[in-house]
């Protein structure tokens, strides 16, 4: 299952910080959840219009998705930064 947040006013710092509080969360309910991983893009930093920065979070949580568990719930992923 792929779902989205939209968090309003949130650095690249804050948006981990939701994940991370998120994976600690669903953590406590041992069984029901065995992986949790994330990809984060934020205006302006990964691009200016709504469609690159959802391809830049989707590009990341690929990259989060494919990762090897190294503990915990699974890897959070930031987009890269453009260099144009």
């Amino acid at each position: 299952t792929t779902f989205g947040l939209i968090l309003e006013d949130t650095s690249e710092d804050g948006a981990v910080w939701t994940v991370e509080r998120l994976q600690i969360a669903l953590s406590r309910d041992e069984g029901r959840v065995d992986r949790v991983c994330a990809g984060i893009a934020t205006y302006p930093s990964h691009g200016l219009r709504s469609d690159e920065i959802v391809q830049r979070a989707q590009q990341a949580l690929a990259r989060a998705c494919s990762a090897t568990a190294a503990g915990g719930l699974g890897p959070v992923e930031v987009a890269s930064v453009d260099p144009h």
